[in-house]
Formats: C-alpha cells, sequence, structure tokens
C-alpha cells in the first residue's frame, strides 16, 4: 500500500496527466510495477491521454507480450509501446526520437512552425538538448530520476516560452530585455 508521501507523488502526477496530450511513460522492463506505479497506472487509464510505454532492458525480458499484455491492461486499451535497451546503442535512441518527432508532428496540425524571437529559438535548442539527455539516460539504464530531470529540464524551457511560469530567471530576463533603468 502507497504511503503519504506516494500519494502525493501519485496526485501530483495525475495532475500533470489531466493537462496532456500525450504521455511517455518509461519503465523498467526488468522488474515489476512498485504499488505506487499500479495506482498511477489506473490513474493514468481513467484519463483521455494518448500514452506511449518505453520499455527500457527490453532485452532482460524472457516474455515480452506478456509484460505487454499486463500493461495494456492496467492503461486500459491502445498503447504505444516501445521495447527498448543500452545493447541496442544508437539505434534505440532513434526509434525513440522517431516516435517522440511522429507524436508531437501530430499533436501540432502542421509541420510549419515560425520562431519569431531568438531567445525562444535559444529555449527550444535547450529543450531538444534535454530531451536528447533524457532519451540518453533512458537507453543507458541510468536510474528514472536522470530521464525525468531531463524531461523537467525541456518542461521548464517549454513553459517559459508559453508563458506558463514565472520564476526569477523568466522575470530578471523580461527586466533586462524590455525595461530600461532596471
Amino acid at each position: 500500500e502507497a504511503g503519504a508521501v506516494e500519494l502525493l507523488g501519485i496526485a501530483k502526477s495525475l495532475k500533470a496527466v489531466e493537462k496532456a496530450d500525450l504521455l511517455f511513460w518509461v519503465l523498467d522492463e526488468s522488474v515489476d510495477f512498485s504499488g505506487e506505479e499500479i495506482e498511477l497506472l489506473r490513474g493514468i487509464q481513467k484519463r483521455d491521454v494518448d500514452v506511449v510505454v518505453i520499455a527500457n532492458k527490453a532485452d532482460l525480458v524472457a516474455d515480452e507480450d506478456a509484460r505487454r499484455k499486463k500493461v495494456r491492461n492496467l492503461l486500459g486499451g491502445q498503447i504505444e509501446y516501445l521495447p527498448v535497451s543500452a545493447v541496442g546503442g544508437g539505434d534505440e535512441r532513434e526509434k525513440i526520437l522517431a516516435e517522440v518527432r511522429r507524436r508531437v508532428e501530430g499533436l501540432g496540425g502542421g509541420n510549419e512552425v515560425v520562431i519569431s524571437q531568438a531567445r525562444h529559438h535559444e529555449s527550444f535548442s535547450r529543450t531538444s538538448n534535454s530531451l536528447q539527455k533524457a532519451c540518453d539516460a533512458a537507453i543507458s539504464g541510468l536510474s528514472a530520476e536522470f530521464t525525468a530531470l531531463g524531461l523537467r529540464e525541456a518542461l521548464t524551457e517549454v513553459e517559459g516560452v508559453l508563458g506558463e511560469r514565472f520564476d526569477e530567471q523568466v522575470i530578471d530576463r523580461i527586466f533586462k530585455e524590455f525595461c530600461l533603468g532596471k
């Protein structure tokens, strides 16, 4: 049974899922789900969100089909299941990035994007680098915290461009670029 801290984490994760159009779930194929992960998966099942499961360490699983069925049962239906392994090297990273590109392009409705501010271009470059770090961490078998760190960095960059979040750095940048006599 999940403790108080785990329950807070699950609630926070599900709140983020409510805002999502697309969810990438990175899991370790070689271990069974924890109670907290099962609770989170059940919560995700109740939301209307497209899910891509990136199943790392797939080379260590004897019965991939059974694991895939278990994930589908917990999430309730059609998901994209992407088994990867650090043994696969660069091909695995490309497989993940291709899926990210395919899904993100599908969300936007078109392939043309105009970036009018140099700071937005810089931010999206940092976003791309952070996503690359997250993919590398997932493929190399590092703990999930390293993958999450790269994803968090990418999200923070996107939030900055969208104006969803204002922290000290953003406010300082606004004053620096747009105000005289700070």
